[in-house]
């Protein structure tokens, strides 16, 4: 197998599942076209990230990519490119919920198949304070929404709805299910 992600989260959750698999990094163009809703977004990148790293792949070996996306009141927040945008985002979920989509691709040669996993996430009502402290620790800049639900971000957390691998990136029951169809094969 063939982990498409750059993502250090996606390779532990990945490790859990004991398979042997190498990680490449995908190289596509993730921005967002205009009027894209963020469903079609997000699985327009799972399949482009699949497909990429595909073209490396060795016979019979499959393709993992996953990407997850934060979205509140139909608005995708992404990874913020400065302060303001931080700010601006984490007071859009403050107090109340918001949802967390993570895709997932899995594509051989012979076969694709893609899983959408939505799961809600609350916050608790957050303070200017605390979020000049967190920008401060450097993790929102990497972060889908801005934030990191297993890391530092998680104090903000009020509960979450679902599976706590699908928010983190990689929904693991989803995937033990769909590599099942593969190798049953």
């Amino acid at each position: 197998m063939i982990l498409a992600s750059s993502s250090r989260r996606r390779y532990i959750l990945l490790s859990f599942l004991k398979q042997f698999f190498r990680v490449r990094i995908p190289q596509i163009d993730e921005s967002i076209i205009p009027k894209e809703e963020s469903n079609d977004h997000a699985i327009r990148l799972w399949i482009e990230k699949a497909q990429n790293v595909l073209k490396f792949a060795e016979d019979n070996e499959l393709v993992i990519a996953a990407d997850t996306i934060v979205t509140s009141r139909k608005k995708i927040l992404r990874k913020p490119k400065n302060k303001r945008q931080f700010i601006d985002n984490m007071f859009s979920l403050s107090n109340c919920d918001h949802e967390v989509m993570t895709g997932l691709t899995v594509m051989s040669e012979k076969k694709c198949t893609t899983q959408v996993v939505n799961k809600r996430v609350t916050f608790k009502k957050l303070t200017l304070n605390e979020l000049n402290e967190y920008w401060k620790t450097g993790e929102p800049p990497v972060m889908a929404g801005g934030y990191s639900i297993q890391g530092l971000g998680s104090r903000f957390v009020k509960s979450i709805l679902g599976s706590y691998s699908n928010i983190v990136g990689l929904p693991l029951v989803g995937l033990e299910k769909i590599l099942g169809g593969f190798f049953d094969n």
